[in-house]
């Protein structure tokens, strides 16, 4: 049973090195969390976007499809891919 910290930050450098000298393994621990940034050198223009930002604009996507399906009354259309459509991701 590891009993020990969730985790150790990558500045205790003091506790880190224990771990070292006394042999104490230790496992990989990423935090994932909304506030992390993503980055890809083919979206966003190369910058880095905040997790929250993708979720939320992914919603207003999809919200957005789905008003407009609604509205002209395609909701049981069936979706065809057009020569426009690109990924951003």
């Amino acid at each position: 049973m590891n009993a020990g910290p969730g985790r150790l930050p990558y500045h205790h450098t003091a506790i880190l090195h224990y771990g070292t000298l006394f042999d104490v393994k230790l496992e990989v621990y990423t935090m994932m969390s909304r506030a992390n940034f993503f980055q890809r050198d083919e979206s966003w223009n190369g910058e880095s976007m905040i997790n929250r930002r993708i979720a939320n604009d992914t919603r207003r996507w999809i919200s957005e499809l789905l008003a407009k399906s609604v509205i002209r009354g395609n909701l049981d259309a069936d979706l065809r891919p057009t020569r426009s459509t690109k990924s951003s991701f």
